[in-house]
């Protein structure tokens, strides 16, 4: 049904990025679980946003096929890197370092020639997620299955941010919520 999802979303007034994403099996296992969907987007505001949720038929029809949906409205603090030739995710001016939550897109388009490489290194770089104390959730995602993945995590912030990117040492899209 995702795959229907561009159509309704091109014109949207407001929208300046989306996603569609699916979502891999338990332990960020590259076979595809087939219950969890996302839909990531950048709004111009959050006005926009909310009556996007409201009124439209392609989220009403998410709703009635569902039997859980979260809606999560994030603000940046870091982004790093491009996704799609782009950066959708600009800073957010009025964010401050004492924030409790981060949510975090670890993001990566993989070559060909380094998919098996890739792929037999995710369980020891898994290792430091879920032995994190903080963590609340945590999910494999990506565009297409195999070669363009992402983790989307959602934790407690008990540790600077810059202390997270430097002892996680990669590529990190950073994005943190006062919930």
């Amino acid at each position: 049904m995702m795959q229907f999802a561009h159509r309704p979303l091109h014109n949207v007034e407001g929208l300046l990025f989306y996603k569609l994403l699916g979502s891999g099996k338990a332990e960020f296992n590259p076979r595809p679980d087939w219950s969890v969907y996302a839909l990531l987007q950048v709004w111009e505001n959050e006005a926009q946003a909310d009556k996007f949720f409201e009124v439209s038929a392609l989220m009403d029809k998410y709703r009635q096929r569902s039997s859980e949906q979260w809606t999560i409205y994030l603000k940046n603090k870091i982004a790093r890197g491009k996704w799609a030739g782009q950066q959708p995710f600009t800073p957010h001016d009025k964010l401050s370092d004492a924030i409790p939550y981060v949510a975090v897109i670890t993001r990566a388009t993989i070559k060909t020639k380094f998919i098996r490489t890739f792929w037999r290194n995710v369980p020891a770089s898994q290792k430091p997620l879920h032995d994190n104390a903080g963590l609340l959730f945590t999910k494999g995602i990506g565009e297409v299955p195999i070669s363009q993945m992402a983790t989307f995590s959602l934790k407690v912030s008990t540790v600077p941010i810059n202390r997270i990117l430097a002892r996680n040492g990669s590529s990190c899209i950073v994005i943190i919520e006062q919930l």
